[in-house]
């Protein structure tokens, strides 16, 4: 079973864009730590990472994740 961490990426739109542009959600299944750490990294708006089988279940420090896309980020662990 899959579970789900929602990456959901609201950018601060610039004045000079004028509207919001449309943006197609974007799944990324991550195995590992680092496919995770990279994943979040590049996250952008309605971005879906998907943790995969083989991740771990268990860690054994914290995980530090970080955007620099100025972007406000929600995580949902799913219960985890």
């Amino acid at each position: 079973m899959l579970s789900v961490l929602t990456v959901a990426a609201a950018l601060i739109a610039s004045p000079l864009l004028g509207s919001a542009t449309a943006h197609a959600a974007t799944s990324v299944t991550v195995e590992s730590v680092p496919e995770l750490q990279t994943a979040f990294a590049d996250a952008v708006t309605d971005t879906e990472i998907v943790l995969g089988a083989s991740f771990p279940e268990a860690l054994p420090a914290s995980v530090g994740l970080s955007n620099s896309h100025g972007s406000t980020i929600t995580v949902d662990g799913a219960g985890h």
